[in-house]
């Protein structure tokens, strides 16, 4: 039994010592609003390419087997079963963190398009968004959307490189968590978009809910409490309160979810293709995603030191 113990508290004490790790810090019984940058490609399968023409010819630098980019001086070029995949950088998290060197916050993010509504928006069109049934480089898990990685990895809109190498870069680093839709009323995913203008004019704006999925080794944000997007009126109804109530969550026109965001898609100035730079990427986004924590991981991570010592103590 001693030695059980034993282990258990240097099993404890390690995980304190981890804690020690650059991570993302979240402020307690808050909403923290997540300011981040995205890099995106949209990629079509090479059977829809030939089916349907408007795609880039084939890069293997940075186009996975079997996909190749959309291209982006076509208006109205998005299509059934197209990847939005994207690389995201946090730049701070409100009002705690801020990112700087060796200490970042990355991800990775795919959806697929699986349907248009030319109503809600008219004369634009909301573009329904999904998990990704095949994601194009096979980084998500089942029923994921974004994965986030918490290390040293550094990148910017004008990045020069592949995606692959890129890609590698954020997922190289520690597996924080992962979010994606679950299907029901509480989560929903769509940009609203101009067709009438060329990806290279694009103005979107995107609107996200989703609820956790996975938590990595270093996940640290405690138990997210469910919110609504204030910001959101089409699937989330505009609500009184950021945070759910019961009621809420029992309403079957309020969206109630673990993360709600918000951004606003652009053609990426430094993008190699129609671009000034070298960047793979082709669009770009930023603003807020949204959540509420309501315990430090930190604090957590305590809690279960504490919890080895009093075990040990109850044993002696």
């Amino acid at each position: 039994m001693e030695n059980l113990n034993r282990a258990v508290i240097v099993g404890s004490l390690a995980l304190l010592a981890g804690s020690a790790q650059a991570l993302p810090q979240f402020a307690a019984n808050t909403a923290n609003d997540i300011y981040f940058n995205t890099l995106e490609n949209v990629y079509r399968t090479t059977a829809n390419c030939a089916a349907f023409g408007g795609c880039l010819a084939f890069d293997a630098a940075n186009d996975p087997a079997g996909w190749q980019r959309a291209n982006p001086a076509i208006a109205d070029n998005l299509k059934m079963g197209d990847v939005l995949a994207s690389i995201v950088r946090v730049q701070n998290i409100d009002p705690l963190w801020n990112a700087g060197p060796g200490n970042r916050f990355n991800g990775y993010l795919a959806q697929q398009i699986v349907g248009f509504d030319p109503v809600s928006f008219a004369p634009s069109v909301a573009i329904i968004l999904d998990n990704p049934a095949v994601d194009p480089f096979g980084v998500l898990q089942p029923g994921e959307s974004l994965r986030m990685y918490a290390g040293t990895y550094s990148f910017t809109s004008s990045t020069a490189g592949t995606t692959f190498g890129m890609i590698a870069g954020v997922t190289g680093d520690s597996f924080w968590g992962s979010f994606g839709l679950d299907g029901t009323k509480n989560t929903y995913s769509y940009n609203v978009d101009n067709p009438t203008v060329p990806g290279t004019q694009t103005k979107d704006e995107f609107f996200t809910s989703w609820n956790l999925v996975a938590q990595g080794g270093v996940y640290n944000a405690g138990n997210l409490l469910l919110v609504n997007d204030l910001n959101e009126s089409a699937h989330g109804t505009i609500n009184p309160s950021f945070l759910c109530t019961g009621a809420d969550v029992a309403d079957p026109a309020i969206s109630c979810s673990q993360i709600v965001g918000t951004a606003e898609i652009e053609f990426n100035k430094n993008s190699s293709v129609g671009g000034v730079g070298l960047s793979p990427w082709i669009y770009s986004a930023n603003d807020p995603l949204s959540i509420f924590v309501p315990e430090p991981g930190s604090l957590a991570l305590l809690g279960l030191g504490l919890t080895a010592l009093a075990l040990r103590r109850r044993s002696v």
